[in-house]
Formats: C-alpha cells, structure tokens, sequence
C-alpha cells in the first residue's frame, strides 16, 4: 500500500504538532513493514527535517511557497501522480480530496473556546478543521475528551472516531529517583 502523510508543522518550531509530526515519521521509518510511504511538506526546510528517509519512506516538498495553493492544486496532483491509496492529514487536509483521508484531531478548543484565538487564526484554521472532519473515512482523535466532544459538535458517526492518545518520546524513561534529583 502507499501511504501519505501531509505535514504542515516539520521545520517550523511549532512545539507539539511539530512534534507529534516527527515522532510518527520517525517510528514508522523504523519499522518497515512492506507498506511505501511518501511525506509532503510545505517547505525544503520541513523536508531537511523528515526523520529516517530511505526506500520505503520517501519526502516530497510542495511547490510553490504558497501554502493555501500547495495544499489544494500541488497535493492532489502529488497525492495522484504517487498512487497513493491513503492519505494521512496530520494537522490540515488538502482542500482537495484524491486519495482516501484519515485526518488528526488534536484539539476541540477552537470551536469549544474561540476567545483564546485571534480571529485571522480562527477563521482560517476553523473551516481547515471542520474540511477535513467531513471528508476523513477515519479521524484519529487524540483523547476520549477530544472524541466525544468532535462527536457532539459536529454530530460525526462515531464509528469514524477513534482514540489515539499521543505517544511518548524514548527520550522519557524511568530513571533513578537519585539521578533524576541530579538532573
């Protein structure tokens, strides 16, 4: 199978989207499993940052430097031309579909509590959202909370959600209360 992964925070310093970003590339670099991955990002700085690029997974930045047309003219045609079977948006889709969608959904706050947005943010990053909760087969929703209420909102058949709580990095790890004290 061939499988994207549209990244639009890799390379920005966005704290945990970024993060959550990377980690999933970097794990599934990891573990091979017979499937072709294709990673399309906005910018060659994101792509730098694409973890454990090889055969099997491969990055693809998105032209031009214009996100609003990359998302919706480049990553569909890309999305087309790759053969990609499934698509994974992990933050915003593409307005466009061309391949089957699975979308993450991080966080109900925009919708939920609008005031803690300024409004050029709100109004651009509310319509990406509710875009792709109605075109995703599947929403990865990142806790019950976040399940529920995506559910309630926006009244989505419950069987399209489902929970994936966040990983948590190798980098955290039981240690010896002694050491931990030290650092």
């Amino acid at each position: 199978m061939r499988i994207g992964i549209f990244v639009a925070c890799l390379g920005r310093n966005d704290a945990g989207p970024e993060t959550y970003e990377r980690e999933l590339i970097s794990h599934i670099a990891a573990s091979p499993n017979g499937h072709e991955y294709h990673v399309y990002c906005f910018t060659p700085n994101a792509n730098r940052a694409v973890p454990g690029k090889g055969e099997h997974l491969r990055a693809h930045t998105l032209w031009p430097g214009i996100r609003p047309v990359a998302a919706s003219i480049t990553l569909p045609l890309m999305l087309l031309r790759h053969g990609i079977d499934v698509y994974h948006a992990t933050f915003v889709p593409s307005p466009i579909q061309s391949a089957r969608a699975v979308f993450t959904m991080h966080d109900v706050s925009p919708f939920t509590h609008p005031q803690f947005y300024p409004g050029n943010i709100r109004r651009r990053l509310a319509p990406l959202i509710q875009r792709g909760l109605s075109s995703a087969e599947v929403i990865i929703c990142v806790s019950e909370n976040c399940r529920q209420t995506t559910e309630e909102l926006f009244g989505i058949e419950p069987s399209r959600l489902k929970v994936v709580p966040h990983g948590v990095s190798n980098d955290f790890k039981p240690m010896v209360r002694a050491e931990a004290l030290d650092r």
